[in-house]
């Protein structure tokens, strides 16, 4: 399994975080886990752990309400930080 950390720009000089659980080949398919405000992506390790011994991709990514996934000395409002939550990238 592999395991790593995504950082990928968002509008407004932002940065968005993600991580990925990946298998050693081919996945099976693609599960995303969206989470929330007071979580991190690292929480759901044991549950990506599974999938992937099954063959699955796991990727856990921020939800527009997730501000801790933002790196920038002042946060942007919601409004902005739902704008620019992208598509999770791929390997």
């Amino acid at each position: 399994m592999k395991s790593r950390e995504l950082q990928f720009p968002g509008l407004r000089e932002t940065t968005l975080h993600a991580q990925a659980w990946l298998p050693e080949g081919e996945p099976r398919a693609v599960v995303v886990i969206s989470h929330g405000l007071a979580e991190h992506g690292g929480r759901y390790a044991a549950v990506a752990e599974r999938l992937v011994a099954r063959n699955y991709a796991v990727y856990a990514a921020p939800t527009s309400s997730a501000s801790h996934t933002w790196s920038r000395t002042s946060a942007p409002s919601s409004a902005a930080h739902s704008a620019s939550t992208p598509g999770i990238p791929r390997s």
